[in-house]
């Protein structure tokens, strides 16, 4: 076994073989986040969404319980 991955080493050319797989991740990766982040990021958001409100409803109760009115 170890002599045929020390061949196939060999008989790649790893010049040409490592910059075509760096190029291959890191591009379409670019491309990937562009088309998915404003998709998983509005998922995510109808998930927070509920909580968030929860948080400025109690944020609320908070503000008006220590000063006795709103100020907004």
């Amino acid at each position: 076994m170890g002599n045929f991955i020390s061949s196939l080493f060999q008989a790649v050319n790893w010049k040409l073989i490592l910059p075509t797989i760096a190029l291959s991740i890191t591009i379409p990766m670019d491309m990937v986040l562009r088309f998915f982040l404003p998709i998983i990021s509005g998922i995510v958001w109808v998930f927070l969404k509920p909580i968030v409100e929860k948080w400025r409803k109690d944020i609320k109760k908070e503000k008006t319980k220590d000063n006795g009115h709103t100020d907004y």
